[in-house]
């Protein structure tokens, strides 16, 4: 069966189980609405178990940081997610939580050096704009 049988095939199925598709959907979202924060622990769980640790480790590390990003020092509760986990992509070793911004900034800087140095010129040429 080519790719655009396939296609057709699974549109007729769809159009033939139209009511069969819309009570599944019906059940799913009635389940969600009971346990809505199952799936969101599940995830976070998969996640932090890339890095080798556990949620009470996770938690742990937390605490450590008075529930604070470790680079800008913000308030965990001041962000919709949850802090990412920092860690050493050749080594593995886990440094730290993050927030969105820190992490995302500092993986540009870690993949190129000279970045953060021709940031600052650039802020520092149009600083002075009065």
């Amino acid at each position: 069966m080519t790719k655009e049988e396939r296609r057709i095939y699974h549109k007729q199925w769809r159009l033939i189980h139209k009511d069969k598709i819309k009570s599944y959907n019906k059940k799913y979202v009635r389940k969600r609405q009971y346990f809505p924060n199952r799936n969101k622990q599940k995830v976070h769980q998969n996640n932090i178990k890339r890095y080798g640790i556990t949620t009470i480790q996770y938690e742990q590390m937390l605490l450590k940081q008075n529930n604070n990003c470790a680079i800008c020092d913000k308030s965990s509760f001041d962000f919709k997610r949850r802090l990412h986990i920092d860690h050493n992509h050749s080594s593995g070793q886990i440094r730290g939580l993050l927030c969105v911004n820190c992490n995302h900034g500092l993986s540009i800087i870690e993949r190129n050096n000279s970045f953060f140095d021709k940031a600052k010129l650039y802020l520092e040429k149009y600083k002075k704009v009065d």
